[in-house]
């Protein structure tokens, strides 16, 4: 599938205008240069996250895992001590 990334260019006051609309286009993909008396000031573009590459080893002896962190809940009890109900 070919995606053509749209580019739109409108003046500052038809961006005032029609702002909902443009953000709707830019989320979409498109961007928006904005432009004021014929030159361009802004640009609109779609937001990226920024995603942080995973590093093997980073939290190693941060992280402390109790030894009985998978044994049975006993409910009754706990609920008394979460709730201090004793």
């Amino acid at each position: 599938m070919d995606l053509k990334i749209m580019q739109m260019t409108v003046s500052v006051e038809e961006a005032e205008i029609s702002m909902g609309r443009l953000l709707e286009e830019v989320e979409h993909g498109a961007t928006c240069v904005i432009t004021k008396a014929g030159r361009p000031v802004a640009k609109l573009i779609p937001f990226q996250f920024a995603r942080l590459p995973r590093i093997p080893g980073l939290l190693k002896d941060k992280l402390c895992i109790a030894d009985d962190f998978d044994a049975p809940l006993n409910i009754a009890s706990d609920t008394h001590i979460a709730l201090d109900l004793r």
